[in-house]
């Protein structure tokens, strides 16, 4: 079996194997973690690891995520 990622097959990916689909689940595992104080540290590591922007963004999605949860 290939690898169906984005990079070796750019013009008909597999679904799980897209960025999209990855950021998604990190959002997700997120907003399920069972503390704010976890969600926290979890976005804190974030920011160390990949700066400011990429950390605020984050968080944009997890809170529209979470949002979208709590109208369900």
């Amino acid at each position: 079996m290939t690898c169906r990622c984005e990079r070796c097959c750019p013009h008909n990916p597999g679904p799980t194997y897209a960025e999209a689909h990855k950021r998604h689940c990190l959002v997700m595992d997120i907003v399920n973690t069972p503390t704010r104080e976890a969600r926290r540290a979890r976005i804190a590591r974030w920011r160390q690891r990949h700066g400011d922007a990429s950390a605020d963004a984050l968080m944009d999605e997890v809170m529209a995520a979470f949002r979208a949860e709590r109208a369900k």
